[in-house]
């Protein structure tokens, strides 16, 4: 099975090509993308090696993992990256709705049409399957509404963090969770307020000082959804109504300015 890399680094078949896109691109002093060019791919068609030599990288007995190798070539694509599509989406739904019955009851032609929305970018043929997977009354094709429903609504997230300052070298520089984060969370007066990109990036970055400051995330992150520069202080049920993928997951994709 055929393997990528960009510049050397191996990229995992399960995660987005945008979203590896936006964790790998060369970025500047101010965290921003250097380069508008083509995004250099190579296609190996050799077996995939794992050439760091980290403990991750090699088995208790010095033998390469074949289960990290299983991350970068994947046997089967087709068959491989639907059922990962639709498990992130069971994941997702589960978050919001609080059970994944909803997707697991999805006639064959739903399932057929939002995969087929998924490899062409033709939203037209997801829009059936969507509406039948609206979470909330609170939120529409045009955004968000507010309403007491918010304190109890969860947002799927997942934030991918680069860590080398714009300069990855390795997939190791890269790290990411997922999480649902509540659309309203308590304030430092104890009043609340809307869930922010920056508390989703609290939940795997820590600021340099080990304060989570506003002023700290500011200074020292820049983040993206969908190839979207967006702010950190963005209430993240407005970006998960116009930004998230097609798994209902919003992605996060954050990268670490170097220090001036």
């Amino acid at each position: 099975p055929c393997w990528f890399d960009h510049d050397g680094t191996p990229l995992r078949w399960n995660v987005c090509a945008g979203i590896l896109h936006d964790v790998f691109a060369r970025r500047d002093a101010h965290g921003a993308v250097a380069s508008v060019g083509p995004w250099r791919l190579t296609v190996h068609y050799a077996a995939f090696v794992d050439d760091e030599k980290t403990p991750r990288a090699l088995g208790g007995d010095g033998t390469r993992n074949r289960r990290d190798a299983g991350s970068f070539a994947c046997v089967d694509p087709e068959s491989c990256a639907r059922a990962h599509f639709f498990n992130a989406l069971k994941e997702a739904t589960h978050v919001e709705r609080g059970s994944a019955a909803v997707v697991m009851s999805m006639t064959r032609a739903a399932q057929t049409d939002l995969w087929r929305s998924v490899l062409t970018g033709d939203r037209r043929l997801a829009f059936e399957a969507e509406e039948a997977l609206s979470v909330s009354s609170n939120v529409s094709r045009d955004g968000p509404r507010d309403g007491a429903d918010d304190v109890r609504r969860l947002i799927p997230v997942r934030v991918y963090v680069e860590t080398s300052y714009g300069q990855t070298t390795s997939r190791r520089d890269v790290v990411w969770t997922s999480a649902p984060v509540p659309v309203v969370r308590a304030a430092a007066n104890g009043a609340s307020r809307k869930a922010t990109a920056r508390d989703a990036l609290a939940l795997i970055a820590a600021s340099p000082d080990g304060a989570a400051t506003d002023d700290a995330y500011d200074e020292v992150w820049r983040c993206s959804v969908q190839g979207v520069d967006v702010r950190l202080d963005t209430p993240l049920d407005a970006l998960h109504a116009r930004l998230r993928g097609a798994d209902r997951f919003l992605h996060v994709c954050a990268v670490r300015r170097r220090a001036p």
